[in-house]
């Protein structure tokens, strides 16, 4: 019998979740994506550890604001994590550097079901939009039909392998939950809170990838649908499992305000 190897999508020093078989120590990226131009997606950070490496990514969404997968944050101080915004490159010489001022888990995350893989950072100041650094808008209702999307990361472009400098994007497809439910059946439990993506063999999420974000575009607007989760490293023909960013509005919201 096969093997299925269910993988959190992170880098080397993230904590990561067991609930089947779970590579640890590896770096992920885009698998089969492309060079993302300078600009192009102004709302995705690097999450960098006190050693100034990549570990996820993540999304602005308020002016203080950062969000990402619980299990890349969950366990660390604040002072961990450095957001590097403003850049597509890893080793800018000058990017915009944010400390962390506060990491807030979702209360019911599960690390062992990877459920309610969602937290948020509140930065010690808030950034101001330009070309470079911009705030994404969050999609609100459960869209559960198949779609056009975008994946954008600095995971690895192949396993096992390395991160990549350039940030890389790859268009998917959105994958019906029912189906994903059952592909991976035999390993690990899909929900309705998540988001599952697939086009082919190839293609797809890897290390580093993790917390980064799954976009649609609208009348040239992004607006963030979800957030790189789990899945089997990498792009071997298995749906990729992300956090619905919809279905944890009022989590957001309320911790928005407050």
């Amino acid at each position: 019998m096969m093997k299925i190897i269910v993988t959190i999508f992170v880098c080397v020093t993230a904590s990561m979740a067991t609930p089947v078989n779970v590579d640890s120590n590896i770096d992920w990226r885009v698998v089969g994506g492309s060079t993302a131009t300078p600009h192009q997606f102004p709302f995705i950070v690097s999450l960098r550890t006190p050693y100034d490496s990549h570990n996820c990514g993540g999304s602005i969404i308020a002016k203080n604001y950062v969000i990402t997968a619980a299990h890349c944050v969950s366990g660390y101080a604040p002072s961990y994590y450095t957001v590097v915004a403003g850049t597509n490159q890893l080793n800018a010489t000058n990017p915009l550097r944010l400390k962390v001022a506060q990491i807030i888990v979702h209360p019911e995350y599960s690390s062992s079901l990877i459920l309610n893989d969602v937290a948020l950072l509140r930065l010690e100041t808030p950034v101001e939009e330009s070309e470079e650094v911009q705030i994404v808008g969050l999609e609100t209702e459960y869209v559960d039909t198949v779609r056009d999307c975008v994946l954008v990361g600095w995971g690895r472009t192949s396993y096992p392998g390395s991160i990549p400098n350039d940030l890389q994007f790859l268009n998917e497809r959105t994958y019906p939950n029912d189906e994903c439910v059952n592909r991976w059946a035999s390993a690990h439990a899909v929900y309705s809170s998540q988001i599952c993506t697939l086009t082919k063999v190839g293609e797809g999420a890897c290390h580093g990838d993790s917390g980064g974000p799954l976009v649609v575009v609208k009348d040239d607007k992004f607006s963030l649908i979800a957030l790189v989760s789990w899945g089997s490293p990498c792009a071997r023909g298995m749906p990729d499992v992300y956090t619905r960013v919809a279905s944890f509005h009022e989590f957001i919201t309320d911790n928005i305000k407050n």
